[in-house]
């Protein structure tokens, strides 16, 4: 599925980067996206640390059910370890492109990071389709990594959230923030004119 490896330091370093609060903001933001409401079976494709999953297994409670699904192994234990008081979320072996689950057996699909490095992302798509049944949702967010601004550029052009990217608009600067100034929340879109 990707080009990524994680080693256990490699996941350790992972594990203290999605404990940033850009990183917090940004999986609150997408927990409010996603929604998933007590009872829900949602699935979170490349779950990492499981962080994301210990948070959807609060909001699904006891009578739902939280998978989590990563190819890497110092991962998968990290998060086994986070949701252990969880027995209704539960860590799988596996990647996007061949998700091992039945049909239209989640509710609700959330990625994070993930399809950005998935060589066949129609395949991918196809297997997140898959698994949702008729009228389920998806949340997928990728970063565009060539037009990322990092702290000290943001910070210098006001940004609160600490990162954000910059893209033309109708000939003009305009900034995509994500954090406070995020925006629009139905459409995604954050932005700001420059001054």
């Amino acid at each position: 599925m990707s080009m990524l490896q994680f080693d256990e330091e490699a996941a350790r370093h992972i594990r203290r980067v999605y404990s940033t609060p850009d990183v917090v903001q940004q999986r609150a933001e997408v927990l409010a996206l996603l929604a998933a409401q007590p009872g829900e079976r949602v699935l979170d494709v490349g779950s990492g640390p499981g962080f994301l999953v210990a948070s959807l297994a609060d909001a699904v409670g006891p009578g739902g059910a939280v998978r989590g699904l990563d190819q890497s192994a110092p991962m998968n234990a990290a998060a086994r370890d986070l949701i252990k008081d969880r027995p209704w979320a539960g860590i799988d072996d596996g990647d996007a492109l061949t998700l091992p689950y039945p049909d239209a057996a989640f509710d609700a699909v959330v990625s994070t990071q993930v399809y950005e490095y998935v060589a066949d992302i129609p395949r991918a798509f196809a297997e997140l389709r898959r698994g949702l049944r008729t009228g389920g949702r998806a949340v997928v967010l990728d970063t565009d990594w060539d037009s990322v601004v990092w702290h000290v550029i943001a910070v210098l052009l006001g940004s609160r959230s600490g990162m954000l990217g910059l893209g033309a608009h109708r000939g003009r600067l305009a900034f995509v923030g994500l954090g406070r100034d995020r925006g629009d929340r139905q459409t995604g879109r954050g932005r700001r004119q420059a001054p």
